[in-house]
């Protein structure tokens, strides 16, 4: 009689999937934008031919090209651009080597790629003024994306001006710079 022996271990947890980016109810600018999930198991391996990805109704598996699964990090690249103005839901199930099967992953995000625009500044280009201390007037058209004012930046003959700096005056409509020393001659004014 030939002896024989093995061993086994016995997995009842399931594998856990976090999501990394973009976060949860998000905002996204890049309509290329990545999602990126980390999934791990404790015991045993991920089973990757388990892996399905739902992006808007559109189903992928790891043999898809827009998926890479490495040091288990899933990321997921599309390859065509997502809809401007839309609210992208996707969804992540796997399971593990032992059978045990992941809690659905769901997410969504928003992806307005239109940013901001300044338009109607006061004075206008090319004009002319009579005033050395002339208020610089703005309007902000939000786009589909909502405004962070702390990015803002402005710039007159090379002098950046940010928020919060002394003369300027934003609100998510528009703004004003009122300086408090004379301009030179020419001005030269950026707004991003």
């Amino acid at each position: 009689l030939t002896s024989f022996s093995t061993s086994f271990i016995v997995d009842l947890d399931p594998p856990e999937l976090l999501l990394i980016t973009p976060p949860q109810n998000s905002f996204v600018t890049d309509p290329y934008s990545i999602l990126e999930i980390s999934l791990t198991d404790a015991i045993s391996d991920v089973d990757t031919a388990s892996l399905v990805i739902d992006v808007d109704g559109n189903v992928y598996t790891i043999s898809s090209p827009e998926i890479e699964f490495s040091s288990g990090i899933l990321k997921f690249t599309p390859s065509a651009p997502y809809q401007n103005r839309s609210i992208v839901t996707w969804s992540v199930e796997v399971a593990e080597l032992a059978g045990n099967i992941a809690e659905k992953l769901i997410a969504n995000f928003a992806v307005f790629s239109d940013g901001p625009n300044i338009s109607n500044v006061t004075p206008g280009p090319n004009s002319y003024v009579n005033d050395r201390r002339h208020h610089i007037l703005f309007t902000i058209e939000q786009g589909s994306s909502p405004i962070d004012l702390s990015t803002f930046q402005m710039t007159i003959n090379s002098e950046n001006i940010f928020p919060g700096d002394p003369g300027l005056s934003l609100s998510p409509t528009g703004g004003v710079f009122v300086p408090d020393d004379d301009f030179p001659d020419i001005i030269q004014i950026n707004i991003s």
